[in-house]
């Protein structure tokens, strides 16, 4: 049964893998945040969680809009259109670094509404200075991003890997500088933790220029960075794609957040508890994100050859490394669920709900990892469309009142927010996949078409050229 896609699981390891580390060093700035703020007591650490959940919904957005990169550059480094390639990536970055400006100072001018939130004071307050330096961070991150996305496209995935973990040895050597004042640094606990974050990432930007000027096969795009190829033409197009995508995972972000907020109704220990279990899952999820952003590259390379044969294949061999990968993580939520949890806090009441809440997903954690590899493979393809309004049927119109309604109308509590969330997952990967299967049925039928019409018309040619003979 799995002997013909055998040839695809190698393949999407090779890409894969250097994604899975980069994500994972991307996301551990949040774990060392975590776990270093978190040792320092449960108001710092929902202070961090608190900031993390507002910001996330930026974050996610921004991220979104640079997914629309690899699939075109996909599609183009496929068809050997270097030109073309060159012309996504500098337009990315003017306008991207544009728009995460914009969104920087949005982050920065919602601050008197945080208090609006119905979370407490105190928790506000010892947010403020960590979330103000991770609004500033999205500029150099999102610089970042465009390299990361042009990487991605021409099948180079070790490169992010290098200079996310170098950036983000650099983080964690500056929160154990500025969190507890070491070295006679000034002890700034979680504002520290901030600060640190903004300086990985503006490292993350630097390095990556650097290395696409001075390495020859990457300098050699630089030719094409003239005030010529800034075109209205190329921006929309990344728009097209990138806004559908964007909304997407903004709109995932805004759940996480009313989650989180929610669950910030139950009190601080919920809170914190909650911020464990985002932690956690959000770590092992950057295993089914990298193996999504293979999938993206994959199935973007074989569109670019219309080989619609190999994009069904690699789309099947994604979602078998997936499912492999949540079997083996729901048995070690289940069996070391309490050990992973103390990692980061130890206190009874926050443990025993983020046990709970982490033995739940551990029976989820499958369907989330499904839908995120289907619409990596829609993204391949350049279909966007649906991910629009089946995100906001999902995770709006179901996720959140559901989640309330269990939550608050039949006092399961807490537990009962995530509920919500797993039938969300569920029905999401349900569509996602069944709009991709519906999409290559199209494909087919249209190539099928277009070779029929070919043959036709060299028929009709052999024919005239015969009676005119």
């Amino acid at each position: 049964m799995f002997d013909i896609y055998k040839t695809q699981y190698p393949k999407l390891l090779k890409l894969g893998v250097p994604v899975i580390l980069s994500q994972i060093g991307i996301f551990s700035v949040q774990i060392f945040d975590n776990a270093m703020v978190g040792s320092l007591g449960a108001l710092p650490l929902a202070a961090i969680s608190f900031s993390i959940s507002v910001f996330m919904v930026m974050f996610l957005g921004i991220t979104g809009l640079s997914m629309s990169i690899t699939p075109l550059i996909g599609e183009a480094f496929a068809q050997g259109k270097k030109k073309i390639v060159s012309s996504y990536l500098f337009n990315a970055l003017l306008l991207f670094t544009v728009i995460s400006v914009l969104a920087m100072l949005v982050l920065l001018a919602i601050i008197p509404f945080l208090y609006c939130l119905g979370q407490p004071v105190e928790v506000v307050d010892a947010a403020l200075p960590y979330y103000r330096h991770l609004a500033w961070s999205i500029i150099p991150y999102m610089m970042f991003c465009c390299f990361e996305r042009f990487w991605e496209g021409i099948g180079n995935t070790k490169v992010n890997m290098t200079i996310v973990i170098i950036a983000n040895l650099i983080n964690i050597f500056l929160n154990w500088l500025l969190i507890f004042g070491n070295w006679s640094f000034p002890r700034m606990e979680a504002a520290g933790a901030g600060l640190a974050t903004l300086i990985s990432r503006m490292c993350m930007a630097v390095f990556a220029f650097i290395w696409f000027a001075v390495i020859p096969k990457y300098r050699g795009y630089l030719k094409f960075f003239t005030v010529r190829n800034i075109r209205w033409a190329t921006n929309r197009t990344l728009l097209k794609m990138g806004l559908p995508i964007s909304f997407q995972f903004t709109t995932e972000g805004i759940t996480i957040t009313f989650t989180a907020i929610m669950v910030g109704w139950f009190g601080t220990a919920a809170i914190a508890a909650n911020q464990i279990t985002m932690t956690v899952s959000g770590l092992v999820f950057m295993v089914a994100l990298g193996l999504s952003a293979a999938t993206t590259i994959c199935i973007s390379h074989e569109y670019g050859q219309r080989n619609i044969a190999q994009m069904r294949k690699v789309s099947i061999a994604s979602l078998h490394l997936v499912a492999a990968w949540s079997v083996l993580l729901a048995i070690v939520f289940l069996l070391f669920g309490e050990n992973i949890v103390r990692i980061f806090n130890d206190e009874p009441e926050i443990v025993a709900i983020a046990l709970q809440l982490l033995m739940f997903y551990s029976c989820v954690i499958l369907f989330d990892g499904l839908q995120d590899v289907s619409v990596s493979q829609l993204r391949g393809i350049q279909d966007v469309k649906t991910l629009m309004p089946i995100s906001v049927l999902c995770y709006g119109v179901i996720q959140l009142p559901l989640g309330y309604f269990l939550a608050f109308v039949l006092n399961i509590g807490v537990l009962g927010i995530y509920t919500g969330l797993g039938i969300a997952l569920i029905i999401a990967f349900t569509l996602f996949r069944l709009r991709f299967l519906k999409q290559l049925k199209l494909m087919e039928r249209q190539y099928k078409s277009i070779q029929k019409k070919r043959s036709l018309f060299y028929v009709e040619l052999g024919s005239n050229i015969r009676n005119r003979l």
